[in-house]
C-alpha cells in the first residue's frame, strides 16, 4: 500500500537533435506525496511502475472501503439515536389509570 497519486510529467530533455525539441515531449512517471507538511514528487522508473501502480490502487482501494465501514457505522448510529429518542418519548408519557 503506497498513498499518493500518479502523475505523468513530459518535458524536453535538452538535447538539440532529439525529438522533443520540435514533437512529443518525454513522458516520466511521478509519485506525488506529502511527508509531513511537505509535497514531494518521487520519480518513478519504468522498472518499478507496475509495482506502484498496484501499491497506489491498494490505498485507493482500502480508503475506498473505509468510507464504506464508516458510512454503515454512521446509519448504525443513526438508528440506534433514533431507537433511543423513541423509548424516552414512550417513557415520559403520563400512564392512563
Amino acid at each position: 500500500m503506497l498513498r499518493g497519486s500518479l502523475v505523468t510529467m513530459r518535458r524536453r530533455c535538452g538535447t538539440p537533435s532529439c525529438h522533443c525539441v520540435d514533437g512529443e515531449k518525454h513522458a516520466s512517471l511521478y509519485l506525488a506525496i506529502r511527508r509531513g507538511k511537505q509535497r514531494k514528487m518521487i520519480y518513478i522508473p519504468s522498472e518499478l511502475e507496475q509495482q506502484v501502480r498496484e501499491w497506489v490502487q491498494s490505498s485507493q482501494e482500502i480508503d475506498r472501503l473505509l468510507e464504506l465501514m464508516s458510512q454503515s457505522c454512521l446509519e448504525q448510529l443513526l438508528q440506534t439515536k433514533e431507537g433511543l429518542s423513541v423509548q424516552r418519548k414512550k417513557s415520559k408519557r403520563p400512564r392512563k389509570e
